[in-house]
């Protein structure tokens, strides 16, 4: 369960069961963290985000320059300024003798206050140029979205349009690639010599992993397929709407948008249930606005079979 700025994100069966996790490891000079969970064949699964409000609250995110303290003013400054007007800001925790000065900063008793933005988690399997669906987290535990009691979300299924109008859910399923099937590939591509297509299988899957091209540093060379990226991106939400009209990006007869190359790399790949419909149900759009800066984090989960570890 990488935990990585302030954010925890689990992959599990669609029951909650963890899946078993390898390798963690990170890069804050990318923003980035990446983990092996093991995957088998047939198991549907969904994916939790959890924020540390905490971490949040006292402003870990932000430089040290850039955080406020509250102090209090001598006993003549308070007398002075008795009848002010309340803050533009609404904050009604603050008393007459308290102001905020961000010049001197305690570090020992960092301030507990709610951020300035929420978190826009996006995912992408196997390298498809769609996104498969985006979350909010909210880090207000004061806003009427937030998910009680710990502000954890779901993503549990992909959401497309019908022929009909009609919107249909399907959960992610692992799928099978097959040990043939990954042989034939390694076969067509001249990566194996036809005298080495007799070997064990264990050592066939050795080398499999051996070639998976998945780099530590995160970079875009990666294998895609067997791979479930998040991005989080940090925005300020806006208003609040209901579509009557909501059109999901994907299609119930689309093609599947997956570059198969590296199939000969992995076991499974992300397959879909038959899934069911929705109906035409209104759905609530929430508009929002981004930072203008660098993806906030990027999580990767490399799934493989048990096997391959």
């Amino acid at each position: 369960m990488p935990e990585y700025k302030g954010v925890t994100i689990k992959v599990t069966t669609q029951e909650g069961v963890e899946l078993d996790e390898y390798g963690v490891k990170s890069m804050t000079r990318r923003n980035f963290c990446s983990a092996y969970v093991q995957s088998e064949t047939d198991v549907s699964f969904k994916i939790s985000l959890t924020p540390d409000i905490s971490f949040f609250e006292e402003g870990c995110h932000e430089s040290p320059e850039s955080r406020p303290r509250r102090i209090t003013r001598p006993s003549r400054y308070r007398h002075r300024h008795r009848n002010r007007s309340p803050s533009p800001s609404g904050d009604d925790y603050m008393s007459e003798s308290d102001e905020w000065d961000s010049r001197d900063y305690n570090h020992k008793s960092p301030v507990r206050r709610a951020p300035r933005f929420h978190l826009l988690a996006t995912i992408h399997i196997d390298g498809r140029t769609k996104y498969e669906r985006r979350v909010i987290i909210y880090l207000d535990p004061r806003h009427r979205n937030f998910s009680e009691p710990d502000g954890k979300v779901w993503l549990t299924s992909r959401w497309s349009r019908a022929d009909d109008g009609t919107i249909m859910m399907h959960k992610w399923v692992f799928k099978d690639v097959g040990i043939e099937s990954m042989f034939d590939k390694l076969l067509l591509s001249g990566d194996v010599k036809e005298e080495e297509a007799n070997k064990e299988d264990e050592d066939a899957i050795i080398n499999a992993m051996n070639s998976l091209g998945t780099k530590e540093d995160g970079d875009e060379e990666e294998a895609k397929v067997g791979v479930i990226r998040i991005i989080l991106r940090r925005i300020k939400v806006g208003y609040e709407y209901d579509d009557r009209d909501f059109n999901p990006s994907y299609r119930e007869d689309e093609g599947a948008d997956v570059d198969m190359a590296d199939a000969n790399k992995v076991t499974h790949t992300m397959g879909l249930d038959k899934g069911y419909s929705i109906g035409r149900k209104s759905v609530q759009v929430i508009t929002y606005t981004s930072f203008d800066e660098p993806d906030y984090a990027t999580f990767k989960f490399f799934y493989r079979s048990k096997g391959m570890f």
